[in-house]
């Protein structure tokens, strides 16, 4: 399972299957269009075999592989006596050194998005992830990813290896139940970062989700952080062992709220009313303490509006099914105004000022007149802003990475930008063509000054200049690591500050330069034993490297340091209390201050995302708070705000991170969780041992069978396609087998496709042999007027494609690629006739088969070129931003030549958001000696009756894809009368030929979905389209033109084809999230006796 945004289990399911039944896997490279996986290194695999798991790992992480090994053999003993489980068969697991690695896996299915920190998926039970910088982190994800791999094979049906026909039961349960256990399991009851979720929930009059809720609105109840909190709830009441136990339920079932009823013997409403209560209760109590009478609180069990089932009777005796007063006008979150707790400080970015509802990574310039941040606002990616800090007033866009290829990642979770002390330049990581890069820009006009990429470093976060602007330091993940590097950006000289096993991050260079302060681990971890403690701040001299702790509080992390203007404090970040908020240390006396106090929290994306900033000459600060499940940017300008209150004791406790219910006993996650050395293996039992890429079966689709008997005898048809794949992803070998009897000659009735690909490298290459019959039947019956019996006939036409070629593509980038195909291409046509002579009783007296004529073999040497590009973005039913563009040439030799060619462009423009003007020009002909050669032009001997028949068929110009308003069922005997050109159906004739140009033009108004004008991501997408469509099809020697008719008084144009043209408008609706219905009320400008009609399609707008 996916770490990251949540897709549909069940879709992905769905998906699995296909791949499955594919011919060929379904990679960018084999389709028409598509972005690519780009394969920027090639990885010199190894295997690490440690008890339980098979490790897979390249040189650059030889030095972590044993610590992961180790830990993935620890969290194996906790989670196996967590689950009372122990795994089927040994674990895989891929690791990679740095998440730009990681997105060029072929182990995993499509892309892989930033925010994906590991994925375990179902095919082989691999577990696949990118180590995360941090130890602790890293250890974090293994842990949840395993938990995954437990819940595939408890849930399993099918055994061992693949998926068989049916894939585990986990894949169809909710995400808050796998994504929440596994997070709980790894995480455990307290958690600073769900806990802000939760208050931020409590702390208004705002009705608490219930189960069905997690279930269908996982758009608005984010499923880790809730899902976490709720089996927290269960584990605090019922015991850790309780969690087991309803997933070994729910697998059988497939139902969670049934499975939790069973086990845990209470209704799910009562169980609700008591999560709910138990949340109101802890967190409303922790704001009241915080805001005192600025706090406004009411509790009322959060029952569904549409919620059909008896709520649990309370203590007052109320009625099933009695609904607490005014609990269906409560307010939804993010309706509300801001929780009255900033104090004096100043709303600069927020969704309802026009910024988005993420807005992150804030970076003030020198004077504190401007701030660059991170934000969804445009909808299609995380982008970066230049905004004005006292009005929050958008000044530009300073990237545009959702259809640039350029910026493959902007380290939005992990990282900021810096700007100069001058405040002309602003600085920031990148990842480019699979490397970490600095960026540097104007910070007035975006334009880029300088760029310098790192070979040898994996990801590069948070730089800072120093104070006389040559040089930025920055945290970089190097094999595995993270540590401190200083570049000069004059010489583009790369200087190492730290280089170990602990974890170095989010470094800020003082005022005087004299010092940089950074966040680390070091101080508080224990490599032996694996036992990561919290982060703390440190001081590192940049010139001889030396490091000092920074003397700040015994608990809590410690994260984002900042230094004042006059480099005599230092702010930064800690949830001491249990929740994060901004704290000042100065320097002289060694004294702290508490600068925010927020009920919720200020925060990143995650718990260790860079959340402030603070301008280098001016007294101004800014942060990002979590407040009604967005991020929005505070500024503080007060001098006695900033300086905060003064702490006079260490802060004990940190009761507000713990998850309801707070009086619960150590459970045995807590116990597992705090012992590090418990299951901790010694790496003397670890063995190396090479890749051997060998294939193993995936995954068999379901066989097809069909069996019966008539009076011409028995018939036997079926299929089935199987996948296989070696353990990386690289080499994928897929066959589909189908036979059928009924049409007599089982070979040449039957199908068989053997394909395969080789992705290894950056050079994609696969080859495919093959045979696909096609069988026609026609049956005709007369009366034998001298033997007065039923003679029935029955022809069968076969076309036999055999097919054998070897394709190559090369992904110039994400967007960008150029496919080659050389191969084999044979036809061969068989003709018989079947007569059987039958009573008027209807028996068969003689049956006889008769081969007859036929056209014989057609083989040709085949290729094509091709140059794909594709940077769309796609809304609910098709693209609304970007380009897309084919341009492919195929030629054809041997007993036919002629040439393929194939010019397809389209262009997506937003004029106004978020509406979308799209065009395409499409043009497909063939071109050659032979491109509408008949039969009697290549054979000296041809069948009779074929000598005027064109051996290809030609090509269409009114499918809906093409032209709408021209179908072959919207043309009627009477309009074909009617038409004034030579011959009576010259109207449709029209529409054929061996070469079509067309256009289309759309105006895109999405209604409903997440990108409507009315924004509804639960509801199905809808959108319509005003259009215009244009098209002529045509033969060599003839002419396209807007008019046939000749002018006044003259004859028809001879050898002439019109241009067809519709107007109209199209309606689409996507349903199931892939089966795009669309229905259009169109007019075929061109055909007068037409008018308004009706057409109905299956496809994705163009």
């Amino acid at each position: 399972m996916t770490r990251g945004p949540f897709v549909s289990r069940a879709l992905l399911f769905i998906l699995t299957l296909l791949l499955g039944a594919a011919i060929l896997p379904a990679s960018a490279e084999a389709q028409y269009f598509g972005r690519n996986k780009v394969q920027y290194k090639t990885f010199d695999t190894k295997v690490l075999e440690t008890e339980h798991f098979d490790i897979y790992y390249y040189p650059e992480m030889e030095a972590i592989v044993q610590g992961a090994g180790r830990m993935a053999e620890r969290w194996y003993a906790r989670i196996g006596r967590l689950l009372d489980h122990e795994l089927k068969g040994r674990q895989a697991l891929i690791l990679y050194a740095s998440h730009p690695d990681f997105e060029q896996t072929n182990a995993v299915f499509g892309q892989i998005g930033e925010s994906t920190g590991g994925v375990t998926e179902v095919l082989k039970r691999r577990i696949v992830l990118p180590l995360a910088g941090t130890l602790a982190e890293s250890d974090h994800v293994l842990g949840h990813e395993l938990v995954h791999a437990f819940q595939f094979d408890i849930t399993s049906l099918s055994g061992e290896g693949g998926i068989g026909f049916r894939g585990p039961t986990a894949l169809l349960l909710p995400l808050w139940f796998v994504e929440g256990m596994a997070e709980y399991l790894s995480v455990g009851p307290v958690d600073a970062h769900t806990a802000m979720w939760m208050r931020d929930a409590a702390a208004c009059n705002c009705r608490l989700p219930t189960l069905r809720d997690l279930t269908t609105r996982q758009w608005e109840y984010f499923p880790y952080r809730w899902g976490q909190a709720f089996w927290a709830f269960v584990a605090g009441k019922w015991g850790d062992e309780a969690v087991g136990k309803v997933l070994k339920v729910a697998g059988r079932s497939g139902n969670p709220e049934q499975a939790l009823e069973a086990v845990l013997q209470i209704p799910i409403p009562q169980l609700e009313a008591e999560w709910h209560e138990a949340i109101y209760d802890v967190y409303a109590s922790v704001a009241e303490d915080a805001l005192g009478d600025r706090a406004d609180f009411a509790y009322a069990v959060p029952e569904s509006p549409d919620d059909d089932r008896d709520a649990a009777p309370d203590d007052e005796g109320a009625e099933p099914g009695a609904e607490p007063e005014d609990v269906k006008s409560l307010p939804d979150l993010k309706d509300l105004p801001p929780l009255p707790q900033h104090g004096s400080a100043t709303q600069v970015i927020s969704q309802k000022m026009g910024g988005g509802g993420l807005n992150v990574g804030p970076s003030l310039s020198p004077d504190g007149s401007r701030v660059v941040f991170l934000s969804e606002k445009d909808l299609f990616a995380i982008e970066m802003f230049l905004a004005d800090a006292e009005t929050g007033k958008v000044i530009r866009r300073l990237t545009k990475s959702a259809t640039d290829s350029h910026f493959e990642s902007l380290q939005f979770i992990n990282s900021a930008g810096a700007w100069s002390t001058d405040g002309r330049h602003f600085a920031f990581g990148v990842v480019i063509k699979g490397r970490p890069a600095i960026t540097v820009v104007e910070a007035e006009t975006g334009k880029k000054v300088k760029e310098i990429r790192f070979e040898q470093l994996g990801e590069v976060y948070t730089p800072s200049f120093s104070p006389d602007g040559r040089s930025v330091v920055f945290a970089a993940i190097v094999n595995g690591y993270t540590d401190l590097f200083i570049l000069d950006l004059e010489t583009e000289q790369l200087r190492r500050l730290t280089s170990d096993f602990y974890s170095d991050l989010q470094p800020s260079w003082s005022p005087d330069g004299g010092a940089i302060a950074f966040v680390t681990d070091r101080f508080t971890t224990d490599l032996s034993a694996l036992s990561y403690g919290n982060y703390r701040l440190g001081l590192i001299d940049p010139d001889t490297g030396e490091i000092q702790a920074m003397p700040v509080f015994g608990v809590g992390k410690h994260i984002d340091p900042q230094w004042a203007p006059d480099g005599q404090s230092l702010y930064f970040v800690t949830d001491v209390s249990g929740i994060s908020n901004v704290y000042r240390y100065e320097f002289q006396g060694g004294n702290l201050y508490q600068v925010t106090d927020l009920v919720t929290g200020v925060s990143g994306i995650t718990a260790l995302s860079p959340a402030i900033s603070s301008a280098s000459a001016a007294n101004r600060l800014v942060y990002t708070a979590f407040e009604r499940g967005d991020y929005n940017l505070y500024r503080i300008d007060s001098e006695e705000e900033l300086e905060g209150e003064p702490i006079e004791e260490a802060i004990a406790g940190a009761s507000p991170a713990m998850l309801p219910p707070q009086d619960r006993s150590p459970g045995l996650v807590s116990v597992l969780l705090d012992e590090p050395e418990l299951g901790l293996a010694d790496t003397l039992t670890f063995a190396g041992a090479p890749y051997k890429p060998g294939i193993t079966l995936d995954f068999v689709s379901q066989p097809q069978l069909a069996a019966g008997a008539d009076r011409y005898g028995a018939f036997l048809a079926g299929g089935i396609s199987l996948y296989f794949s070696d353990m990386l992803g690289n080499r994928n070998l897929s066959t589909l087998f189908n036979i059928n009897t009924a049409n007599g000659n089982l070979l040449r009735s039957s199908a068989l496709v053997v394909a395969y690909e080789n992705r290894r490298t950056r050079w994609n290459w696969n080859a495919e042999v093959g045979q696909i019959p096609l069988v026609t039947r026609r049956f005709g019956l007369q009366v034998d007027d001298i033997n007065g019996v039923y003679l029935e006939t029955e022809l069968r036409e076969w076309q036999v494609n055999r097919v054998a070629n070897v394709g190559m593509s090369y992904p110039i980038s994400r967007a960008n690629r150029v496919e080659m195909t050389v191969g084999f291409q044979g036809i061969d046509f068989y003709n018989e006739v079947r007569t059987s002579e039958l009573s008027f009783s209807g028996s068969e007296l003689s049956r006889e088969t008769e081969e007859l004529p036929s056209p014989g073999s057609l083989n040709m040497g085949t290729a094509a070129a091709a140059l794909v590009y594709d940077n769309t973005i796609f809304g609910g039913t098709g693209p609304i931003l970007g380009q897309r563009y084919r341009f492919e040439v195929s030629p054809r030799i041997g007993d036919l030549n002629y040439v393929n060619a194939l010019v397809d462009y389209r262009r997506y423009i937003m004029p106004v958001r978020p509406t979308t003007f799209a065009f395409r020009i499409l043009h497909f002909g063939r071109y050659g000696s032979d491109s509408e050669a008949r039969w009697g032009d290549i054979t000296n001997n041809p069948v009779p009756g074929y000598e005027n028949l064109r051996v290809l068929s030609d090509l269409y110009l009114g499918y809906p894809s093409i032209v709408r308003g021209f179908s072959d069922g919207s043309f009627s005997a009477q309009e074909c009368a009617s038409a004034s050109q030579v011959s009576s159906c010259d109207v449709f004739n029209n529409l054929f030929g061996t070469r079509i140009l067309s256009t289309n033009f759309e105006y895109r108004i999405p209604l409903l979905g997440f990108f409507g004008l009315i924004p509804s991501a639960g509801a199905p997408p809808i959108e319509i389209a005003p259009f215009f469509d244009a098209g002529v099809a045509w033969r060599a020697g003839n002419t396209p033109r807007f008019n046939c008719n000749g002018t006044e008084g003259q004859t028809i144009l001879e050898n002439c084809n019109e241009v067809v043209a519709s107007i109209g408008l199209a309606g689409r609706l996507n349903l199931l999230g892939f089966l795009i219905m669309e229905l259009d009320f169109v007019n075929p400008i061109t055909r007068p006796d037409k008018g308004w009609f009706f057409q109905f399609s299956l496809l994705p707008a163009f």
